[in-house]
């Protein structure tokens, strides 16, 4: 599975939607800075850890998480 990392309104959010260009992404997000990916699970959790450090609960918990639910965004919990 591959994910999406949004910068959109102050918030981090995941993305399972399957995008070829971030134009496509801007256009789901009103409020899109940036966006990386998309990225495997393992590179999502250690980009997570790397920048947000403090993660309550852990990267790698809210990722597991998010890919074991129905969800198809999912904002990020910070400390």
């Amino acid at each position: 599975m591959v994910l999406h990392i949004v910068f959109a309104g102050g918030h981090v959010v995941l993305s399972k939607k399957n995008y070829t260009q971030w134009r496509q992404i801007q256009g789901d997000f009103s409020d899109y800075k940036a966006s990386l990916g998309p990225w495997g699970v393992d590179e999502i959790i250690d980009y997570l850890n790397i920048e947000y450090g403090n993660l309550l609960p852990s990267a790698y918990l809210q990722v597991h998480e998010f890919i074991n639910s129905n969800e198809i965004i999912k904002v990020v919990l910070r400390a």
